[in-house]
């Protein structure tokens, strides 16, 4: 009887926890639409507002594209021609890519999986920090409130088209395993520790690395309480292994780019480093702090980690445990990595670990403060839960609404999805071949471009383009932006015909002017043929192709 006894309390408490599970995943769910809104009553037509969300998309339609076709060359996409192994010029979005590849199969368009993986970007961070949390020994509420600060701070709004910065669920569950590695030494779960992070290396190489420093920091402030050490750390050493092994075939081709890819300059990380006062910057979007987002200077500059986590994250400290203290730890040093070169550690990291060479964006260590204060808050929440009595709950409930208005930017400004002109489609019917567009940007500096556009209309083609979007250009895109400036003199068509490019297409936008000036020298040209010219509500597209190639 006794031992049937502990199985049926055993099973009861599963059941609950899974009950549990079930009703925070709703509440994400609902929260999620409510404060992406008018994202859920737009996923076909609507998109974040920057172009690296067209980026993110032709990565998505990329993977789907290429997986059934030529696994094997899955980097070498289509742009940047002629350059080889160009997916690893920027994060890949394997694992969404993997991901969404189904969908699009199944007929879903690119844009509506990636908006679907937008928003389960939100709900599974949520979920993820409830479980972390209530692991730790959060209540239930408590809980919930720290998956809807890690889910809803300003710094994931203002991410909102980067798909890759928004997948962070993986790193407070790796947490959770390597608590239960600690604890009871268990092989299984070290393996799933070592999954966890294998996982958020495929979804973000930067969260990757960040996550390797987390998981660092809070087992050496632990591992002195371990109750058996040498099971700990034959857990600890599958964990490294498996990592390791399900991540030597993704690192493949970027060390293969290495070469040409380079480090990031001091120069690069000076740029993109924020100070201090960043940390008061919102998203512009933001309904009830918008007074800071002028602090931000841009989407990276947006660190706010929202007042009621750190608040309740300072009432954890009060007689803290080891935890607290690994966390908090976490919290310090993930802060002064965000601030990188106007901090202490991003240039001693730079000197000492390789994997921070390549990183060009700091601030983007704030995913380390957010991990670390969302489970600080949990555990502050819990105490002021007991404190309260009765009352406590609903006060934490109470404070997991305002968490989640703080970052309140409804109705998010979203974009229309460009609609694809009909000339893609007439080059679909086309042999495989190679394209350039124009116009394209200065090759000083690489401001302002439509390449992120051009990539998303060739996912109607998949031609290969001499043009391209990424986190890197190669020194082939640059000659060929130089190249273009003379466009269309033969020097310039030379240079085309060489690299076998087949089709020109331009564009009226921004510059009508100047496309009626190139149309008209281009039909006066006798080694060049005049083909298709689409009239669209936004501009006028002209297609020529190259004779002799």
């Amino acid at each position: 009887m006794t031992l049937l006894s502990r199985a049926e309390r055993a099973a009861h408490h599963a059941i609950s926890r899974v009950g549990e599970v079930g009703v925070v995943t709703v509440y994400f769910v609902v929260s999620t639409c409510l404060l992406t809104y008018p994202q859920v009553t737009q996923m076909t037509t609507a998109i974040g507002a920057h172009y690296d969300a067209l980026f993110s998309i032709w990565r998505l339609a990329w993977v789907a594209h290429q997986l059934p076709q030529d696994p094997l060359r899955l980097f070498d996409s289509n742009i940047f021609w002629p350059e080889p192994n160009t997916l690893a010029y920027s994060d890949a979005l394997l694992l969404q890519g993997v991901m969404a590849a189904p969908l699009i199969w199944a007929g879903a368009s690119p844009v509506t999986a990636h908006n679907l993986l937008i928003l389960l970007s939100f709900v599974t961070a949520g979920v993820a920090m409830f479980l972390l949390a209530r692991s730790l020994g959060s209540s239930l509420a408590a809980s919930t409130l720290a998956g809807s600060i890690f889910a809803f701070q300003p710094y994931r709004f203002a991410h909102y088209p980067q798909l890759e910065l928004l997948w962070t669920c993986w790193m407070p569950l790796a947490c959770l395993y390597l608590h239960r590695v600690l604890s009871n030494g268990r092989l299984r779960d070290g393996l799933l520790l070592g999954v966890a992070v294998s996982l958020q290396i495929y979804s973000c190489l930067y969260y990757g690395v960040f996550l390797m420093l987390l998981v660092g920091i809070v087992a050496a402030g632990l591992w002195s309480v371990a109750p058996d050490r040498r099971a700990s750390l034959t857990a600890a050493a599958a964990a490294v292994s498996i990592a390791a092994m399900l991540c030597a075939p993704y690192a493949r081709p970027y060390l293969d780019t290495r070469p040409i890819v380079g480090t990031r300059t001091v120069e690069e990380v000076r740029d993109w480093s924020p100070s201090p006062s960043n940390y008061l910057a919102v998203n512009t979007d933001n309904r009830i702090y918008p007074w800071r987002a002028r602090r931000a200077g841009h989407i990276e500059g947006v660190l706010f980690p929202g007042a009621v986590a750190v608040g309740l994250a300072a009432l954890a400290l009060i007689r803290p445990s080891r935890v607290v203290l690994a966390y908090l730890a976490a919290a310090v040093i993930g802060f002064d990595l965000s601030l990188g070169t106007n901090g202490v550690l991003f240039p001693l990291f730079r000197a000492l670990l390789p994997p921070f060479e390549s990183l060009r964006a700091p601030g983007r260590a704030f995913v380390l403060v957010s991990t670390a204060l969302a489970v600080l808050a949990g555990l502050g929440a819990s105490r002021l839960d007991r404190w309260r009595g009765r009352g406590g709950p609903t006060v934490v409930l109470a404070l997991v609404c305002l968490a989640a208005l703080e970052s309140l930017s409804v109705p998010l400004t979203l974009d229309h999805v460009p609609p694809v002109p009909r000339a893609y489609a007439w080059l679909a019917q086309q042999p495989a071949t190679k394209i350039a567009e124009w116009p394209v940007p200065s090759p000083t500096g690489l401001g302002y471009t439509r390449d992120a556009e051009y990539m998303f209309f060739s996912t109607r083609h998949w031609h290969r383009l001499v043009n391209g979007y990424s986190g890197f250009f190669p020194p082939s895109y640059v000659t060929f932006l130089n190249v273009m400036r003379r466009f269309p003199d033969a020097s310039s068509l030379d240079y085309l015909r060489q690299a076998r490019v087949r089709y020109v297409v331009l564009h009226s936008a921004p510059a009508e002017e100047r496309y009626r000036e190139l149309v008209t020298r281009l039909r006066s040209r006798a080694d060049v043929e005049f083909v298709f010219r689409d009239r669209t509500t936004a501009e006028e597209i002209s297609v020529f192709r190259l004779r002799g190639v």
